[in-house]
C-alpha cells in the first residue's frame, strides 16, 4: 500500500497499485510517485515496474493529445542534476531511478524544499542546481525509485510534512513483477562492429601475455604492457 499525508486532517490516506495504474483521481499528475524497498528487495522489479509505468504514461499522453508516438518520452536520470539542459514538452515523464536523497556526493543541492517542489506535477517547478536552475513545466509526471529500510532511512533530513503531502510513497515488500518479465526487458548488448575487433585484439594480446611465464602481469606489476 502507498500512503500520503492528507492536507486538512493530517491523516494518512492509503492507495494501492491499482489506483496508481488506473490514474485514479488523476493521481499521477497531482502527486509525485515514490517506490522504495529495503536492500533485501533487490530483484523485486521496482525499477522495471517504474520504467514500464513511465513509458505507459508517456505513450498514453501522446495518444490522448493526438501526437505522434515519438513524442512520448521518458527522461531517465539518477540525480536531479541530470535534468539540466532538458527541454521538456507534453508527453514527457521523469523517472528518477536508484535515487538516494541522502547521498550528498551525488546530490549537490538537496533540501526538503527542493524535493517538495520537484514532487508537485501540478505546478511549475523551479529549483537550484549546479550553475543553472532547473525548470520543469506543470503536467510532467514524476516517478522516483530507490532503496531504503523505511521512509526515515530513505529521505533522512530531506523529509518534511509538505513532502509527505506531495508524494504517494509505496514501500515494497514483495516482488512487483514476475522475474521472467524483468529478464525479458534486458536486451542483449549490441556493440559497434569495431568493438568486436577491439575485443579480438585484446584477447590475442592478453593470450600472449599469459603464455609468457616471466611476464610481470602474472605478479600484477604496474607498468606491464605499456600501462602505468
Amino acid at each position: 500500500m502507498g500512503t500520503r499525508l492528507e492536507e486538512r486532517t493530517g491523516n494518512l490516506i492509503q492507495y494501492n497499485l491499482h489506483d496508481l495504474l488506473t490514474n485514479k483521481e488523476n493521481l499521477l499528475f497531482r502527486y509525485g510517485i515514490v517506490i522504495i524497498g529495503a536492500n533485501s528487495t533487490s530483484g523485486f522489479g521496482k525499477s522495471a515496474f517504474c520504467k514500464a509505468l513511465a513509458c505507459a504514461v508517456s505513450q498514453c499522453i501522446a495518444e490522448a493529445k493526438r501526437m505522434t508516438s515519438d513524442r512520448a518520452r521518458v527522461i531517465y536520470t539518477r540525480t536531479l542534476e541530470g535534468l539540466q539542459g532538458v527541454e521538456f514538452h507534453i508527453g514527457d515523464t521523469i523517472l528518477l531511478d536508484e535515487f538516494q536523497p541522502g547521498d550528498s556526493k551525488s546530490n549537490v543541492y538537496m533540501t526538503p524544499t527542493i524535493l517538495k517542489t520537484f514532487n508537485d506535477p501540478s505546478e511549475v517547478c523551479t529549483f537550484r542546481a549546479r550553475n543553472k536552475d532547473i525548470v520543469i513545466p506543470p503536467g510532467i509526471c514524476r516517478v522516483t525509485c530507490g532503496n531504503g529500510d523505511d521512509r526515515k532511512n530513505y529521505f533522512g533530513d530531506t523529509d518534511s510534512k509538505p513532502l509527505q503531502r506531495k508524494t504517494i510513497t509505496f514501500f515494497i515488500k514483495r516482488p512487483l513483477v514476475k522475474q521472467r518479465w524483468v529478464e525479458s526487458l534486458r536486451n542483449p548488448m549490441n556493440f559497434a562492429p569495431e568493438m568486436n575487433e577491439v575485443t579480438e585484439l585484446l584477447a590475442n594480446r592478453m593470450a600472449s601475455v599469459e603464455a609468457e611465464p616471466s611476464s610481470p602481469c602474472s605478479e600484477g606489476v604496474v607498468g606491464c604492457c605499456g600501462f602505468s
